[in-house]
């Protein structure tokens, strides 16, 4: 076979396999015209030639072209991602219009001077999202910024709410969820809700806690970015007697002479361990607020969950420690279902927020901090734990009589050869590249197989003597 033919035959499975694989860009619309199209075709699959003797061809349009891009990428109401799309498109169709066309710079000049202003802008919304990270970076703590002209307009800064401030007073049961949902944007938080004593308000009236509706309590929650708000964030706002104080007033304790020399008991990520708070009894927050009373109480029992893995030690959940928190109906059924052995439990699920990551990660300790959970020891079992029931073993799939599979990839490689309707030969080379592209990314082992399997069947129906894989 003559090499020209060959090289032909990879070029158009390459061309088709791009055209493929490439997402549909958003850039292009049902309006966009002859030329735009084309271009951009050219443009995503490298096709440079082409590309020169497509902008030659239409010199007189090409400008009118980027004129109508910029005006698209001017429209207020496409996200950043589009946006630089079609600035990129421009960018691209600018340069090759000066280059090839000897056009003036003005329009390209337009469009980087664009580009750099949107990359500019990009930058500075994620420095401000950054900004938010760190201060959220405290379990708990959240930026609260939905009424964010509101608070432009009053010269406020946007709300810091320190979830472990509440907490050193409070479990979280007396809020979520009879006063707050227990789910970020759901409560709809506004002023005129605080004033008229939903939500914050239950508290924030001048009896439970300081009154919201007075102006001068404003920086009391509007802080963020403020020196006092980044105290609230590395935990130095905490005053063991102005905290004590407060706990006295509201009818609780806070007991400063439990508290270690070295501070509040915190662990390796430098975040307040709740739970040794409880051990030292340094604090003992209230469950109810006036008189309603913790209808739910709190369940004593534990539950041993199996890891199947060496390095790593099983868990034990200890319903105690998470219903002397929250309440059941917190977690069951909208997260767990009741039954022993009902929910599969994954680290995949709780970094996506899901099961344990509703809490862990966002108000609580974070799931890197993997001995806070993996800490069973079974040389000291503990008397009574509930273990979950083993999952039935899947049986093993049957192995497929030999037979069946050669007529499978048989019918596989007839109907791949009556599809692109050439000769067996350019099959063997195009299989061979495809298997030296997947053997140099170390991936898709399987795929790998099924390639050598195809090409073993090719090669006795070849005449070309080519061997190589």
């Amino acid at each position: 076979m003559k090499l020209p033919r060959l090289v032909l035959l990879i070029s158009v499975l390459l061309i088709a396999l791009t055209v493929l694989l490439t997402p549909l860009s958003s850039d292009l619309h049902a309006e966009d015209s002859e030329f735009r199209t084309e271009f951009v075709f050219n443009h995503q699959n490298m096709r440079f030639k082409w590309q020169e003797f497509l902008v030659k061809q239409n010199k007189d349009i090409v400008r009118d072209e980027i004129k109508a891009i910029i005006k698209e990428a001017n429209d207020e109401s496409i996200t950043f991602v589009d946006k630089m799309r079609l600035l990129d498109i421009a960018n691209a169709m600018a340069n090759m219009d000066v280059e090839w066309n000897k056009s003036k710079r003005d329009l390209l000049d337009k469009v980087e001077i664009m580009q750099a202003e949107e990359v500019l802008k990009a930058n500075n919304r994620q420095a401000v999202l950054d900004k938010i990270k760190v201060a959220e970076s405290t379990p708990g703590n959240f930026v609260l910024n939905t009424h964010k002209q509101e608070m432009i307009d009053a010269e406020l800064k946007p709300v810091l709410y320190p979830h472990w401030v509440h907490r050193m007073f409070f479990r979280c049961k007396v809020c979520h969820e009879d006063i707050e949902v227990m789910q970020r944007g759901a409560n709809d938080l506004s002023q005129a809700q605080i004033e008229s004593g939903k939500t914050c308000g239950v508290c924030h009236n001048g009896t439970v806690s300081f009154d919201a509706k007075l102006k001068e309590n404003c920086v009391k929650c509007h802080m963020y970015d403020t020196p006092k708000g980044d105290s609230y964030v590395d935990l130095t706002r905490f005053d063991a007697k102005e905290f004590s104080d407060i706990a006295l007033m509201l009818g609780t304790t806070l007991n400063i002479e439990n508290i270690p020399e070295d501070g509040l008991p915190l662990d390796k990520f430098g975040d307040i361990n709740w739970v040794k708070m409880d051990q030292l009894k340094i604090i003992n927050p209230l469950s109810s607020i006036g008189m309603k009373d913790d209808d739910e109480g709190v369940r004593d029992t534990e539950i041993l969950f199996d890891v199947p893995f060496a390095f790593m030690k099983d868990v034990k959940f200890s319903h105690k420690i998470h219903s002397s928190w929250i309440k059941c109906s917190l977690c069951h059924d909208q997260i767990f279902k009741k039954e022993l052995g009902a929910n599969k439990v994954t680290m995949v699920d709780m970094k996506q927020g899901k099961s344990c990551g509703t809490c862990h990660g966002r108000v609580s300790f974070k799931v890197a901090n993997c001995k806070r959970c993996h800490s069973y020891d079974p040389e000291n079992p503990t008397k009574g734990i509930l273990e979950r029931p083993k999952p039935p073993a899947e049986p093993e799939p049957e192995e497929e009589a030999e037979e069946v599979n050669l007529r499978r990839q048989e019918s596989a490689v007839s109907k791949l050869i009556t599809l692109i309707r050439v000769p067996v030969d350019p099959c063997l080379l195009s299989l061979d590249a495809l298997h030296m592209t997947i053997s140099a990314s170390h991936s898709d082992q399987p795929l790998k197989r099924n390639i050598l399997a195809t090409r073993s069947l090719l090669v006795p129906i070849s005449h070309d003597p080519y061997m190589g894989i």
